[in-house]
């Protein structure tokens, strides 16, 4: 009989965690980025020592002991690298410097606390990782992914262009908010974007380009999983929608305007919407974009005028809705074609100005 505490079997193998990723701390208040002998740390308010410097392998970490008091300055020199980055400061400070390139190779916490260069480009790289975003209230310039899947904590607001060029990005159902969003694709970069069940604002007019793009070279091609969410115009000049084809939920011209938005290309959505304020919505000749339903009525004092882009002498634009009824009012159309299986009303107070099929001008019986 054995006795007490006696084991049997095989002798189980103990397993250690992973060894964590070295971090970094910066220390010594406002200086360089590359002056390692003087800001780096391996401990949050630890020596700096030469060789310190972080690359794309290290945590880095700017905490209440960085030093940097009130409206503290970190100067990128030169361009910044780092694994993780996790900003904990709780007080005012800035990011800013000549070189402009910020380069997190896995998942970022930021906070309100932190203002970055108006010219600064924080690029997510790394392929084989998935990675967080928590944004805190902190207000980004330039983002870019490049590679592995990057999912959303919070709401995310840049102040100018929002890039997705590799990858999988997944908005989690939080809403993004920039100037512009470009998606593309090329050889060796395939981007996949979730856009959850929240609004994609972009707040900036063509000038430069459209504001919102989607391009493809190379076969490659952008994956568009629109899910329930929004995609929210909303500059008071000329705005353009460039949907690369693809499907959408929601697309919403919102506020005031006082120049043309334009629809390029031929896409599919749920609803088309411009409000009362806007002006004149333009559409690619030949063009056909599929709706269920559209949500577009000017004013008394302003008609909205839906026409093909004036930079095309001729041709003819469509709508295609597989069902129901199309109701606007208010509204100025021209060269149009309104197919598919739905009752297409212009409304009572609208314009017809020629070219038009499928359109009744009056109020839906």
């Amino acid at each position: 009989m054995l006795g007490l505490g006696v084991k049997i079997g095989k002798k189980i193998k103990e397993v250690s965690a992973p060894p964590a990723a070295p971090g970094k701390y910066w220390v010594g208040g406002d200086g360089d980025w590359s002056d390692d002998e003087n800001h780096w740390a391996l401990t949050s308010g630890g020596s700096p020592e030469i060789g310190n410097l972080p690359t794309n392998s290290d945590d880095v970490f700017i905490d209440k002991n960085s030093g940097l008091g009130s409206s503290g300055t970190i100067t990128l020199d030169v361009a910044a690298n780092c694994q993780n980055f996790t900003s904990i400061v709780e007080s005012a400070y800035n990011i800013t410097g000549t070189s402009n390139y910020f380069n997190i190779y896995n998942s970022a916490i930021f906070e309100n606390n932190l203002t970055w260069n108006n010219d600064t480009f924080i690029t997510f790289k790394n392929n084989a990782i998935d990675k967080t975003i928590k944004s805190n209230g902190c207000i980004i310039p330039y983002i870019e992914f490049d590679g592995g899947n990057v999912s959303l904590l919070d709401d995310m607001v840049l102040t100018k262009i929002f890039r997705l060029y590799n990858g999988t990005f997944d908005a989690n159902n939080h809403n993004v908010k920039a100037a512009k969003f470009y998606f593309t694709a090329w050889a060796g970069h395939v981007p996949t974007v979730r856009m959850g069940s929240g609004t994609w604002e972009a707040t900036g007019n063509v000038t430069n380009g459209d504001v919102w793009l989607i391009s493809e070279s190379d076969g490659q091609v952008v994956t568009i999983i629109a899910q329930t969410s929004t995609v929210k115009l909303t500059h008071n000049d000329c705005t353009a929608f460039n949907g690369g084809g693809k499907t959408y939920n929601n697309l919403w011209f919102a506020g005031i305007s006082t120049g043309d938005d334009q629809i390029e290309g031929s896409n599919t959505f749920n609803n088309v919407k411009s409000d009362a304020t806007r002006r004149d919505l333009w559409f690619d000749a030949g063009s056909v974009n599929i709706v269920n339903s559209l949500t577009i009525s000017g004013n008394s004092g302003r008609k909205i005028v839906l026409q093909r882009r004036t930079d095309v002498p001729i041709g003819t634009w469509t709508i295609n809705c597989p069902s129901g009824i199309i109701s606007l009012d208010y509204v100025d159309i021209s060269d149009s074609i309104a197919t598919g299986e739905a009752s297409f009303y212009a409304g009572a107070h609208s314009t017809d100005s020629g070219g038009n099929t499928g359109w009744t001008f009056t109020a839906p019986p």
